[in-house]
């Protein structure tokens, strides 16, 4: 299906060369001679494209605008290295994450729908001669522990619609949860920055306070003072993050996504600096126990 032959345009014939994970890497004129060579790295930026040659990383169709490549049914952005929107299928690909693409497995296989069953294999697997019905083979799910995560995840949530996220604790393993964002409609790499420097920011909290052995539950600070140390910290977190993207360039030429992750990247520096400076005031020797934190 993506195996690309050649494309006809103002009277000119290319030919399209492809990899074994269906990447252009050439395109050659009737001749045979080579007009432009492409290079990749592992998640998709490429080198040496021209602008009228739109089926690069995987034979999928790149948008010039947007920069982000149409996987049939969600886009991929190749700078994030990640899909925009969740897995059509969730947790049935095999991946606890649902925006990753193919597990990172990026150099040996390859998904061409943003939805295969499974992790797909680079080439496909020939259908048995015995079977006249053939359906891929039902994968265990990755880990037991997840639905219970995600039942948690959605329990907290749903009991504050400004909650960004937190730590789901299943028998003393550390779950990410987040709120996905949908600020941006418009700009739809900048709802991705968000959700990945969220997810960050929680991360720091695991590193910082991991769940304890044999716990359930929504992971919580022992203290008001461990508390505003560790949100402090985690906002840091996400200041570097949003500070990664916005020097990486990932915004080209647009005024509005630079702006809005300035303006991000400030507000993590100013909730930072402000959760320090309340840690100074109620910091005097003695650990304030929080209140209505059951788990630990």
């Amino acid at each position: 299906m993506d195996d690309l032959i050649c494309r006809d345009k103002n009277g000119e014939r290319l030919y399209s060369l492809q990899d074994a994970n269906w990447n252009c890497v050439a395109t050659v004129n009737e001749t045979g001679t080579v007009q432009e060579r492409y290079v990749y790295d592992a998640f998709g930026n490429v080198n040496g494209l021209n602008s009228d040659w739109n089926r690069t990383f995987t034979g999928q169709v790149l948008d010039a605008e947007t920069g982000l490549m149409l996987y049939r049914n969600r886009f991929y952005s190749t700078e994030l290295g990640r899909f925009l929107q969740r897995d059509p299928i969730g947790y049935d690909a095999g991946d606890w994450n649902v925006y990753r693409y193919v597990g990172n497995r990026v150099v040996t296989v390859t998904d061409l729908f943003g939805l295969q069953f499974g992790i797909p294999s680079p080439m496909p697997s020939p259908k048995p001669q015995s079977d006249p019905v053939y359906k891929p083979p039902v994968l265990s799910h990755p880990d037991p522990c997840l639905a219970k995560a995600e039942e948690l995840c959605n329990q907290h949530l749903a009991s504050d619609p400004m909650i960004r996220g937190g730590v789901m604790c299943v028998n003393g393993k550390s779950y990410v949860c987040i709120r996905h964002s949908n600020k941006y409609p418009g700009i739809p790499k900048l709802d991705a920055i968000i959700d990945q420097c969220n997810k960050e920011h929680e991360e720091n909290h695991i590193a910082q306070a991991p769940c304890p052995e044999g716990t359930t539950g929504i992971s919580a600070y022992k203290t008001l003072n461990g508390q505003l140390r560790g949100e402090s910290i985690a906002y840091q977190a996400s200041q570097n993050c949003y500070k990664k993207y916005l020097n990486s360039g990932i915004c080209g030429n647009s005024a509005s996504c630079k702006g809005e992750l300035t303006k991000l990247m400030k507000e993590a520096e100013n909730t930072s600096k402000k959760l320090a400076e309340t840690l100074k005031v109620v910091e005097n020797g003695t650990l304030v126990p929080r209140p209505n934190s059951p788990l630990f």
